[in-house]
């Protein structure tokens, strides 16, 4: 019987806890910090890594990152790009097609984008 109430007694303060610190997690989520929130629950991961809903949050809020964390230089490289665009995706990109005009545009204004932001 005190193994079962010792049990019990466990159980209800881990889940008092549990939720006072995803509240926190959700907190910094809901202000849109993703970096804060992703930094908070790596924390919370090494600390506790059986608490299974802070993964669930950390991959919401890196899919919620619109920020890219790294930029690559890709001068030189827009006729691979191209080839692979064609080559690899010929469902979304038939021969003849006209958008596939106006994909070597788009990559140059997204290099362009991308190099301003660097």
């Amino acid at each position: 019987m005190k193994k079962f109430l010792a049990t019990c007694l466990v159980c209800l303060i881990g889940l008092h806890c549990f939720p006072q610190k995803m509240s926190k997690l959700y907190a910094t989520y809901n202000k849109q910090d993703y970096a804060k929130c992703i930094q908070q629950c790596d924390a919370a991961l090494k600390k506790k890594p059986e608490m299974l809903e802070t993964y669930y949050v950390k991959a919401i809020a890196y899919y919620m990152t619109a920020k890219p964390t790294q930029y690559i230089k890709t001068t030189g490289y827009l006729k691979q790009q191209l080839d692979a665009i064609f080559s690899c995706h010929l469902s979304q990109f038939p021969k003849g097609c006209g958008d596939a005009q106006s994909i070597p545009l788009y990559l140059k204004l997204r290099s362009i984008d991308f190099g301003i932001r660097s």
